[in-house]
């Protein structure tokens, strides 16, 4: 089907129209590894992870010993996602908009739109992998977290300071619901009560709590398993148990889910693999308290998952695609200014017409879930 470019008249268009875009705010708040080196689907990339330390009774002496190896790992990300988008031109649509004048302008929001739409998936793409990989959960499913106050993310911090998170580089990236009323609490655009003018004046979302706070759309509610009647099945579950034998229930309990157990209801402990042969693996540090046997499981509803995290605890890399060198394609990098993404963008001439296309290589992976906590909304 040809293209239709009636709307690009010159006396209907006027001035050149800014492409809108999305907020991403994840991208904004992880470790981003992006270049503009062309890879293709599957090749790897390293990431260094160092060992946990351990202590040893000291006893003093006259001699030395040698210190305890130390044996660092790495963990290898497969780019595995690749997207490509495309559009194409006959000739005479492109002798059409260049007799208009605004054959430039036209195609400069054309590759916009279209780094806009690949920016827009691999921020929810990280957006995914960040609330799977969540430690667990704080808030109420449900109920905005600022719906009254700004106090669930000392909830949020809470969690990441017990977790051994620390308190330095952090975010939180919240659905732009949530920021509009977070915007809305009165202490925080009171000047006399919150110190700072930004957020009345200039509506600038700050640091709170030591979060950053970042908006992002890709944040968005999230429908629960079905699984329900489950009971815990071993004489007991351990602190630091991670993988938790259930039976008699039905449904699903998967990936994200928020699970509580009626020994420990005060913890909301994330699913990190769905409930496959009678097991369910939720994420580290694990349990907190020690559970029971037929200890009741409760899945919980479905939320918006908002989420606080360090920005080491989530990895994203991305690269343009690569394509063969060919005398009759032209090729080259672009860089989205928004996000920092680059692209491969080609087009390649055809019989009366042209076809454009845009490709990315990318994924993401979470080293440090203790680092990540969902905010429930």
């Amino acid at each position: 089907m040809p293209n239709v470019f009636t709307a690009v008249a010159p006396v209907l268009y006027g001035a050149a129209r800014k492409v809108p875009r999305e907020l991403v705010g994840v991208l904004g708040a992880v470790t981003r590894n992006f270049n503009d080196m062309g890879v293709a689907r599957g090749d790897t990339v390293k990431i260094g992870l160092s060992p946990v330390a351990t202590l040893s009774a000291f006893t003093p002496s006259q001699t030395y010993t040698a210190g305890t190896d130390r044996t660092p790992t790495s963990a290898t990300l497969t780019l595995a996602q690749e997207n490509v988008s495309s559009w194409n031109m006959t000739a005479e649509e492109e002798r059409s908009l260049e007799n208009s004048g605004v054959a430039q302008d036209l195609l400069s929001q054309t590759v916009a739109q279209h780094m806009r739409a690949h920016t827009n998936a691999i921020e929810a793409y990280a957006w995914g992998i960040a609330r799977r990989a969540a430690s667990r959960s704080v808030g109420t499913a449900g109920t905005d977290p600022f719906a009254t106050d700004q106090k669930p993310l000392a909830d949020a911090l809470k969690v990441l300071l017990d977790n051994g998170a620390g308190n330095m580089d952090l975010s939180a990236i919240i659905s732009t619901t949530a920021g509009a009323n977070l915007r809305k609490v009165a202490n925080l655009f009171k000047v006399n009560e919150s110190g700072d003018q930004g957020l009345i004046r200039q509506g600038v979302l700050g640091d709170l709590y030591n979060f950053a706070i970042r908006e992002s759309a890709a944040v968005a509610s999230v429908t629960k398993g079905t699984g329900t009647g489950y009971q815990t099945n071993a004489a007991s579950h351990a602190v630091g148990a991670t993988s938790i034998a259930v039976d008699t229930g039905t449904g699903t309990i998967i990936e994200g889910d928020t699970i509580t157990f009626a020994g420990d209801a005060a913890n909301k402990y994330v699913v990190k693999t769905t409930l496959t042969g009678g097991v369910v693996v939720i994420q580290e540090p694990g349990l907190l308290v020690a559970i029971a046997d037929n200890n009741a499981i409760t899945v919980g509803n479905n939320a918006t998952q908002n989420v606080c995290l360090r920005r080491d605890s989530v990895v994203v890399v991305a690269r343009p695609g690569l394509q063969p060198q060919s005398a009759d394609v032209d090729q080259m990098t672009v860089s989205d200014p928004v996000s920092g993404l680059s692209f491969l963008l080609y087009r390649k001439p055809g019989n009366g017409m042209a076809s454009w296309y845009m490709r990315t290589v990318f994924d993401a992976f979470a080293p440090n879930p203790y680092a990540i906590v969902q905010l429930l909304g």
